[in-house]
């Protein structure tokens, strides 16, 4: 008995370490995945691609600020080479997810994860031209309102 328990033990803590190590990855997959295809939606609705860059990162940077062990570094590439009304936008985010404390099962202190996502440009919308609202007031009526 005593035996099998000497064999037995140390073969538990190896699969028990190798489901944590899958655990971390999946997690870590996902929200990649999630964090790209947030960040191409939040690009594809912007109305200038210099908008849609930012409203990219901003948006991946929300999804994958949120606690969780993994992903401490990232990196987000924003493709708006095709950024017109009907085009698409593409985004990638490349992660660094750490498995420090995996000791024993001969991985890496980081692996890489990446996710792609492409999100379309509505083809029916208009695009940002550089004019002002045409409905805004620019002198407010100070005369609405007032007892004559």
């Amino acid at each position: 008995m005593t035996a099998q328990t000497v064999f037995a033990v140390p073969l538990l803590i190896v699969v028990l370490l190798f489901v944590v190590l899958c655990g971390r990855l999946v997690e870590t997959r996902l929200r990649v995945d999630s964090a790209a295809q947030d960040a191409a939606r939040a690009a594809s609705l912007a109305r200038t691609s210099q908008d849609a860059q930012t409203a990219g990162r901003k948006a991946a940077a929300e999804q994958l600020g949120h606690g969780g062990s993994s992903c401490a570094r990232y990196t987000v590439s924003v493709d708006t080479s095709n950024f017109r009304p009907g085009g698409g936008v593409r985004v990638s985010v490349s992660c660094a997810a750490s498995m420090e404390g995996l000791v024993g099962l001969g991985v890496p202190g980081t692996v890489s994860v990446n996710g792609h996502a492409v999100s379309p440009i509505d083809p029916y919308r208009g695009s940002a031209l550089g004019f002002a609202n045409s409905e805004a007031l620019l002198h407010p009526n100070r005369s609405a309102g007032a007892e004559q």
